[in-house]
């Protein structure tokens, strides 16, 4: 009996011991389980390096845009990175427009020095963050609402680890836009206007898509009659809508030398994103009303 009561003791004895032992022998999850690596956000193959980045109108001051740097890896790193980022890339915007923008497109153009600026190209990646931030501050007042504005970035040093050697370089384009650019559907009537005031001919003009682009920090732009989006309609076809601290708004001519706007008015409903509104045009020496709504697309969608 005694024998039979030792040899269960060293039995529970052996048990207890391997499972102390399996306890204390490392967990997976709690090694790296990949190649620790930074990179620019937005600058891998699949994107071809191309990101566009909404950039909000100012009419004073600066906008700012982010580049974004990460961190791969299954675990946080335990100290702060510091990802220091170039804005001089030659022959990156070119490269892209030559491979992938077509001879009709808008080519992308480098953002002129005058019009942004970057208070330290250093990015820091915090310990315990798999993110860091790059501010960008851009002078919209310097753009041209008609070009596509570019600038492209690379990584040159990491302060630990190692960063990605292929598909480096990240191209930003800016898209501008403000709190009245979108897509929104014009329903309205367009009327020939006789010469004592009345209106005939009416036609429908319902349900057609319009996209307002912004120009500044309350003007939009559109173009009228229905005419295709593209640049050799915009002198002759192009309407903006200024809209005014009391939300009323202002109607006119882009390119007044190819578009007479004889008289315009509306107004802007911040709660509906609804335009109401009535302007009168010469075509061919004939006056023309439109009088109706624009509505917000996203709009249409919630309401």
């Amino acid at each position: 009996m005694k024998t039979n009561n030792i040899f269960s003791a060293c039995i529970i004895s052996i048990i207890i011991a391997i499972g102390i032992s399996g306890c204390e022998q490392d967990n997976p999850i709690d090694k790296e389980q990949y190649k620790k690596q930074i990179s620019i956000v937005g600058a891998q193959h699949n994107s071809n390096g191309y990101s566009t980045f909404d950039l909000r109108c100012k009419d004073d001051g600066y906008s700012e845009a982010f580049v974004s740097v990460a961190v791969s890896g299954s675990l946080r790193p335990d100290k702060d990175i510091i990802v220091r980022l170039s804005d001089d890339v030659p022959g990156a915007i070119d490269e892209y427009n030559r491979i992938y923008v077509s001879s009709s497109d808008i080519k992308n153009r480098p953002m002129p020095s005058s019009a942004y600026e970057i208070p330290d190209y250093n990015v820091i990646i915090k310990a315990g963050d798999t993110y860091g931030n790059l501010p960008v501050n851009i002078r919209t007042t310097d753009l041209e609402c008609d070009s596509v504005y570019a600038l492209p970035f690379r990584i040159v040093s990491v302060s630990q680890y190692d960063y990605r050697r292929v598909d480096t370089v990240l191209i930003m384009a800016i898209n501008l836009v403000n709190d009245y650019s979108d897509s929104y559907r014009l329903d309205a009537y367009q009327s020939t206007v006789q010469n004592d005031g009345k209106l005939t001919d009416s036609v429908s003009m319902m349900g057609q898509k319009l996209t307002l682009k912004a120009i500044s920090e309350k003007v939009v732009r559109f173009f009228g009659e229905g005419v295709i989006e593209e640049k050799d309609n915009i002198a002759s076809h192009c309407i903006t809508l200024t809209v005014n601290d009391d939300n009323t708004v202002n109607i006119a001519a882009w390119d007044v030398s190819k578009l007479t706007i004889k008289s315009g008015s509306g107004s802007y409903d911040p709660q509906k994103r609804i335009f109401y509104l009535k302007w009168n045009y010469i075509k061919g020496g004939v006056e023309y009303q439109v009088g109706g709504t624009m509505i917000n697309q996203k709009a249409l969608l919630t309401n």
